[in-house]
């Protein structure tokens, strides 16, 4: 399970490639002293006014497991869910998706950077329509993925296929693949366009070190969302 992940920072990137190899069981040591290293920093620092998650690689777990100075002050039970830093959706991402925004992407299949620039221009388009009568809550939402969207071209964020990712909710997504496919119908589009949701969606992970950490009613346990996945992929025939 080290293999690639976490390198100690008592060795150089390929002393411990070589430490890996030889001695699998020696290379868990140092890391796990290095995890409680980096615990121990990072509480100082947070102690001072900095703000630290767990983007989701588990840190926090292997931290934990090495022994470190991770667990809610107040935790004296030292369940699965209750460490001092959140994980990245619980402290940032969990607003979002509560909302109901997640990540989706489309393809321009003919490969036409002219039709990724429509479409970016028919999203921003919905966008600012459905911003009038959105809660201010998802206008915020809105805002943030509108300036993305107004922004993706001139940054050049395409590598290989005309693709673009986007935040939207379930209106939003729905709006904008129905006034992509009257650009299709119209000829505006030369190709059709192929929408699919990301790999992260609102309903896309469950871990109760992760995603799912510090929901104290229990559910941080279940496979709630997970069944909701198979159960909806299996009605459309995925």
């Amino acid at each position: 399970p080290y293999g690639g992940g976490y390198y100690p920072v008592q060795l150089s990137f390929q002393e411990g490639n070589a430490l890996l190899a030889s001695d699998p069981a020696k290379f868990k040591e140092l890391v796990q002293e290095s995890l409680r290293r980096q615990l121990t920093a990072i509480n100082t620092l947070c102690q001072r006014g900095m703000r630290f998650w767990d983007y989701g690689n588990s840190f926090l777990l292997e931290a934990m497991r090495a022994g470190a100075d991770v667990w809610e002050a107040n935790d004296e039970v030292r369940s699965i869910n209750r460490f001092r830093y959140p994980s990245y959706v619980q402290g940032i991402m969990g607003d979002v998706f509560a909302l109901g925004f997640g990540p989706f992407r489309w393809v321009c299949t003919s490969g036409s950077p002219a039709d990724l620039a429509l479409t970016d221009s028919i999203a921003a388009e919905v966008m600012k329509k459905l911003m009038e009568t959105a809660s201010d809550a998802s206008k915020r939402q809105i805002a943030d993925n509108l300036m993305w969207i107004e922004q993706a071209g001139e940054n050049q964020l395409v590598v290989g296929s005309q693709a673009r990712i986007l935040y939207a909710d379930c209106v939003g997504r729905m709006t904008i693949a129905e006034h992509f496919n009257e650009a299709v119908a119209s000829g505006k589009l030369a190709g059709p366009v192929v929408m699919s949701r990301d790999h992260h969606d609102v309903s896309g992970t469950d871990s109760p070190y992760r995603e799912t950490s510090d929901l104290y009613d229990g559910s941080a346990l279940c496979a709630d969302m997970a069944v909701q996945n198979v159960i909806g992929d299996a009605l459309r025939g995925a």
